[in-house]
């Protein structure tokens, strides 16, 4: 400033540079935070699922997921690995169901396709997501 109170055009310009900074890092970090909230309930709602099918279904080998893998774009599809992939349909919609439950109870709005539910789908405001067990 200036004996008169006036800012410099330097201040203004470093001011303008600083929010179009920090408006770049918050748009990039609210859609990965978005994907991560995404794929944690995925993983979180299969564990359980297994779980209970490995507690409630003593003659199935015990089933553990081994991951949780997602494609990059507009529709992303979440794929869940499991470490026995021979699990019939119903216990694959077990699992889905799982999936759905948790992801419901982070504020998802989730759609279950077929009878037996072999997937999942839902739209965010950013994202088109498909989620099927492998």
């Amino acid at each position: 400033m200036n004996d008169r109170g006036q800012i410099s055009a330097e201040y203004i310009l470093m001011l303008g540079f600083l929010i179009v900074v920090i408006l770049l890092v918050a748009s990039y970090a609210g859609e990965q935070n978005e994907q991560n909230s995404v794929a944690s309930s995925v993983r979180q709602g299969a564990t359980s699922a297994v779980t209970e099918l490995s507690i409630l279904n003593r003659t199935i080998q015990p089933v553990r997921v081994n991951g949780v893998n997602m494609t990059s774009g507009n529709d992303i599809i979440i794929t869940i690995n499991l470490s026995d992939p021979s699990l019939n349909l119903e216990q694959k919609a077990t699992i889905l169901q799982g999936s759905k439950s948790s992801l419901e109870d982070q504020g998802f709005s989730v759609a279950g396709n077929g009878v037996p539910i072999q997937n999942l789908t839902f739209n965010t405001s950013r994202h088109s997501y498909l989620v099927i067990v492998t």
